[in-house]
């Protein structure tokens, strides 16, 4: 961890700072400024990058993938495809959680023990990793996508349109970008699921037979969320109410394989 450490730290000061800026502006405490938010960020990714490469590429296809570095990695890949995504979409209103969120885990990656969880990962296993940790990501950009419409919704019916809400993008806008990331979740939750059953699955795991079940739960989940849309027109609180508790699902799949793997004899 010392050879990132000034990476590390650069990194957390720019994502505070750029997390802080943009809470100002959804509390219309400064003018908005999404170029210098979007800068900072792409900085701050950069040296996440490097201080994630540092702690989890061991060489010779050796990975060290721990709960810590891969919450780390998690957060790292959302933070970047909100940046990226907000060229083109209105994602930029979530940097005010994600840049504190992303800060947070390089504090917790390098203040705590380091992880040592040494694994040598076939090309198919590595497929099955990089797909669940695309759809987590763009699942939980969804699910924070799904708290602000929830709210702007509720602020739409009571008539309170003040504070936050003044500056989020119409309603409309903002469900139609949360199911084209349902949508693309969906399509790398699917290339995880089968590239899990090709090189990960093991019948005798009962870890793995507890993560399979719950992720095939949540795919069906969001799948039903999809086709509810096109064919009932679900929108506004229904549909983030949904999005949540798929969330919940992918979480619990994850949360339960850790826990029945640590508590294996």
């Amino acid at each position: 961890m010392y050879a990132a450490l000034p990476c590390a730290l650069l990194a957390i000061l720019l994502y505070l700072a750029g997390g802080i800026w943009q809470a100002c502006v959804l509390g219309r405490k400064t003018e908005p400024n999404p170029a210098l938010i979007r800068s900072t960020g792409l900085v701050a990714s950069a040296l996440h990058a490097v201080t994630l490469y540092v702690m989890i590429y061991k060489g010779a296809g050796t990975y060290n993938l721990g709960i810590l570095e891969t919450l780390s990695l998690v957060c790292w890949v959302m933070t970047l495809l909100t940046l990226l995504a907000s060229l083109m979409t209105p994602l930029i209103a979530a940097t005010a959680v994600l840049l504190p969120l992303s800060a947070i885990s390089l504090v917790t990656l390098a203040g705590l023990p380091a992880s040592l969880n040494y694994s040598h990962f076939p090309p198919g296993v590595l497929a099955h990793i990089a797909g669940s940790i695309l759809a987590f990501s763009l699942f939980a950009i969804a699910a924070a996508q799904a708290c602000l419409i929830a709210l702007q919704d509720r602020a739409l019916k009571t008539k309170r349109l003040r504070g936050i809400i003044q500056v989020l993008p119409p309603l409309t806008q903002m469900e139609r970008m949360l199911f084209a990331l349902i949508t693309l979740g969906m399509i790398f939750l699917t290339l995880a699921i089968i590239s899990g059953a090709l090189f990960v699955f093991d019948s005798s795991a009962e870890y793995l037979t507890s993560k399979v079940l719950l992720s095939v739960l949540a795919w069906l989940i969001f799948g039903a969320l999809l086709w509810q849309r096109q064919s009932s027109g679900w929108r506004g609180r229904r549909a983030a109410r949904w999005t949540l508790i798929g969330m919940g699902v992918l979480i619990l799949a994850y949360i339960s394989s850790r826990l029945i793997l640590d508590t294996t004899p």
